[in-house]
């Protein structure tokens, strides 16, 4: 994906991807392959995918300037596998060695099925070479994986990470970020919260006006109503 003198290389936007019923095999929303520069993906719905946003990136690709925001990710899921190889957002599986500057995971509402949970929710590499820098995850809501909600395994610390004002609940072994590898050099991990997000109901991810995420988000320049963003896919408040 190259831009050129365009704005975007994709712009994927306002979407449905969806499978009528669980299914226990790999079916993923939207597959980035190779390198990628300058990347939207915005305002999509994504339903009973294994991966909602996948890298596949090949050794010595670059990845930069990748935005992932205000999508609703429900069901996340391979069927039958509690603990499985499935993810919200999953970045270079195949490859050990390619750079990553620039991925911004905005404004999302991402719930794994609680009794398939995916073994991971934003998984984020296991490089042994190349490097990652300027990641930021933001006004998420994260709900229901096995391991951990965030990671970062392989040897390769990222440098410049900004985990913050995220709603980080319900993930079986911890809500906090899980580094296996080296810890992240100039890290933030800021006004995060783990409560209940209180939806309008099982099927409308809405938030209700006393939910723990109205208003408890970051300015980044999108629109807001109220006293502060809210945290998740919609403006509700």
């Amino acid at each position: 994906q190259i831009k050129g003198t365009y704005q975007y290389s994709l712009w994927i936007h306002d979407n449905t991807f969806s499978l009528p019923a669980e299914s226990a095999s790999n079916n993923d929303g939207v597959i980035l392959e190779f390198g990628s520069d300058s990347v939207m993906v915005e305002n999509n719905t994504f339903d009973k995918m294994s991966n909602c946003f996948l890298f596949t990136p090949r050794d010595g690709d670059t990845i930069k300037n990748v935005t992932f925001r205000k999508n609703l990710c429900t069901h996340v899921v391979k069927s039958g596998q509690n603990g499985s190889n499935a993810d919200f957002v999953s970045m270079g599986p195949g490859s050990a060695n390619y750079k990553v500057d620039g991925l911004y995971i905005y404004n999302n509402t991402f719930i794994a099925d609680p009794t398939n949970r995916p073994w991971w929710g934003i998984e984020l590499g296991g490089i042994t070479t190349g490097s990652m820098k300027n990641i930021s995850i933001k006004k998420n809501i994260l709900m229901n994986t096995w391991t951990g909600a965030i990671v970062h395994g392989g040897s390769i610390a990222i440098d410049n990470l900004d985990i913050s004002n995220n709603n980080i609940y319900g993930n079986l072994s911890t809500n906090d970020p899980v580094f296996s590898g080296p810890a992240p050099t100039h890290y933030t991990y800021s006004n995060n919260i783990h409560a209940d997000p209180g939806f309008v109901s099982s099927t409308s991810y809405h938030l209700t006006s006393g939910s723990s995420c109205v208003n408890k988000g970051q300015n980044i320049g999108l629109p807001f109503t109220g006293s502060a963003p809210d945290i998740g896919y919609y403006e509700d408040y």
